[in-house]
């Protein structure tokens, strides 16, 4: 029986010809893939911010129009009720207290009157009430008299012989005055903080 032997290949022996196996040159592979993976990571997290940032405005544009409509609906409220009050409540409480602050005027002027005295036309339904607020004793002579065409808010007075007028009506007037232009001015502010204006 003959005997042969297996021969095996020797795989640590140079080979001589045959296939080689190509080496890599570099690694270019590698470098292009985590560029990209790092710029793709880089936009992604400036579009967040971006993001962010755009929320941030959006909320911050929120609390601002919910605080000048919170502010604007509040100017309106009060602004109807101090309507009413220069409207209404202010005349009334002038002219309650016309007659006690033309009889207080008259009495500081007294030592200024010199010898003509004092002369004080009113309408005739402040005749009384000026009469009655005067001292009764005073160191010059203060003529009080009716005259139907003085308005009721207004007073002509004389004091040494200079006339002036004391008038509550206009009073009342320019304080109306000056709050209708405080409100438009208010108004027209509100308006621009909306953008309207």
């Amino acid at each position: 029986m003959n005997h042969q032997r297996l021969k095996l290949e020797d795989f640590g022996a140079p080979q001589s010809g045959g296939a080689k196996v190509a080496q890599p040159q570099g690694d270019t592979g590698y470098e292009d893939g985590y560029r990209a993976g790092w710029d793709d990571a880089v936009a992604q997290e400036h579009n967040a911010a971006k993001r962010v940032a755009a929320d941030l405005e959006k909320s911050l544009q929120d609390i601002a129009f919910t605080f000048y409509e919170a502010r604007g609906q509040v100017l309106r409220e009060i602004s109807a009720m101090l309507e009413a009050v220069t409207g209404k409540l202010l005349p009334e409480l002038a002219q309650a207290g016309f007659a006690q602050t033309l009889a207080g005027a008259v009495t500081a002027q007294i030592d200024t009157a010199g010898p003509q005295g004092v002369k004080l036309s009113v309408h005739p339904e402040n005749l009384q009430k000026v009469q009655n607020l005067l001292p009764a004793t005073q160191p010059v002579p203060v003529d009080v008299c009716s005259e139907p065409a003085v308005a009721p808010g207004q007073a002509f007075l004389s004091v040494g012989g200079v006339e002036s007028i004391f008038d509550i009506d206009a009073l009342t007037d320019q304080i109306q005055q000056e709050f209708n232009t405080y409100l438009n001015a208010t108004h027209h502010e509100e308006a621009q903080s909306y953008g309207h204006g």
